[in-house]
């Protein structure tokens, strides 16, 4: 162990983040020992912290680094027990499909041709000697297009009705007298408006005339 002189260099280089990961090794040693000068206690105790958070997070991740495999293990398991089942069902499977020798015999093999033969929808081949049967004509009565007549009506309209409503009339009159009021007031107030007018002209006449006397 250096002299305590030198731990306060390393303590001061330290600070500043100078060091060598050889230099806190050696800090790191002198703290977690017995011998510890006592203007150096606050400072081991800092160290003694960072040292212990540091034991946790070793163990934190040893233990996520143990338990990380079981699921993988499982389920390489699982997926190896899938493949065996998957094969065993592909050989079996395979045994029932041939026969036990392994091979497959022309006797086989006709059966299967037959029975494919025999699935087949077969049409009736027809003789070249055999009648055409014979297409009875029906008889076809000639179209005869039917002419409409002319009293023939195909959709009945009733006659329009020329009876004049007294309703309708009622309304009618009553319009033609509103309107010929309405006309009799435009034209009362037209000759109102005339007579205002000359009346307005002779008074304009009569005060000029009076004030070319006083002149």
């Amino acid at each position: 162990m250096k002299a305590y002189s030198d731990i306060d260099k390393l303590l001061d280089r330290y600070w500043d983040g100078e060091t060598t990961l050889e230099e806190e090794r050696m800090l790191k040693e002198y703290f977690a020992s017995t011998d510890v000068e006592e203007r150096h206690l606050a400072a081991a105790a800092l160290f003694r912290a960072l040292r212990e958070e540091q034991s946790l997070r070793s163990n934190a991740t040893a233990k996520k680094v143990a338990l990380r495999p079981a699921p993988y293990m499982w389920a390489g398991r699982v997926a190896a027990a899938a493949a065996v089942m998957l094969l065993s069902a592909g050989i079996w499977w395979w045994m029932q499909s041939w026969p036990e020798s392994g091979t497959v015999s022309q006797e086989m093999v006709a059966q299967k041709a037959e029975q494919k033969i025999m699935k087949e929808p077969r049409v009736p081949s027809v003789s070249k000697e055999a009648p055409l049967p014979q297409v009875a004509q029906a008889n076809v009565q000639p179209h005869h297009e039917v002419k409409k007549s002319g009293n023939t009506r195909l959709h009945h309209r009733p006659a329009p009705d020329d009876t004049p409503d007294p309703e309708a009339e009622k309304a009618m009159e009553e319009i033609k007298a509103a309107l010929a009021l309405v006309s009799s007031k435009i034209k009362k107030g037209r000759d109102e408006a005339a007579k205002g007018a000359i009346h307005l002209e002779s008074i304009e006449k009569i005060s000029k005339i009076r004030t070319d006397t006083d002149g």
